[in-house]
């Protein structure tokens, strides 16, 4: 587990949930079963589903390049309304919408507040939340792509419930992998993060 992981089941209660999709189940129970939280199912499971990619769902990127790197683009210009391309598919706003909707749901961080829940651990997608963080941390849709989420990395949030507030205590943890996966992760947000956009071009 990482760092903050037996903080947080030795600092309070702690519960785990997921997205509905079945993949991101079973990894809330894999993360049930090595910390002892315990795993429930959320209502709000359909609204924290991975984006929607309409028509480029599930093709290899070398055959969508300038459909997937234009919409980025625009993206990035401040049009966050814009949608994938065909039946289904999201814009950034659509999913911060959704996705905000699930995670202040009742039993979630939209609880009554003498529920004995400390900690909650919800199990998500990538472009997910690249886009929801982007909107908790108050950065602006448009920069939802400068957030790196690495495979199974894991991101600490705080939500303070007077002020229906976040704060940031750590994003992309990947310390609970073994040293050589790090590495190979580290090494692809960098290539990620420096490969130049449409837009630098």
């Amino acid at each position: 587990t990482g760092a903050h992981l037996p903080m947080m089941t030795q600092r309070g209660s702690a519960r785990v949930t997921s997205s509905a999709m079945t993949r991101y189940r079973q990894t809330a129970a894999a993360v049930s079963a090595e910390t002892g939280m315990m795993q429930y199912e959320t209502g709000s499971g359909e609204l924290l589903v991975e984006m929607n990619f309409g028509d480029l769902e599930g093709r290899p990127i070398s055959e969508i390049w300038h459909e997937f790197s234009t919409t980025r683009q625009a993206w990035e210009r401040g049009e966050t309304e814009l949608a994938w391309p065909g039946l289904g598919g999201e814009s950034p706003r659509d999913v911060a919408e959704r996705g905000m909707a699930g995670l202040l749901g009742p039993d979630l961080l939209g609880m009554p507040t003498d529920a004995d829940v400390d900690w909650l651990v919800v199990v998500c997608h990538g472009r997910f939340n690249k886009i929801v963080l982007s909107q908790m941390l108050g950065l602006g849709l448009h920069r939802c792509n400068d957030i790196l989420q690495d495979n199974t990395c894991y991101n600490v949030i705080d939500f303070e419930i007077e002020t229906q507030t976040f704060h940031e205590v750590a994003l992309n943890c990947i310390d609970h992998l073994p040293r050589e996966l790090q590495r190979a992760e580290l090494t692809k947000s960098c290539l990620l993060y420096t490969s130049p956009s449409p837009r630098d071009s």
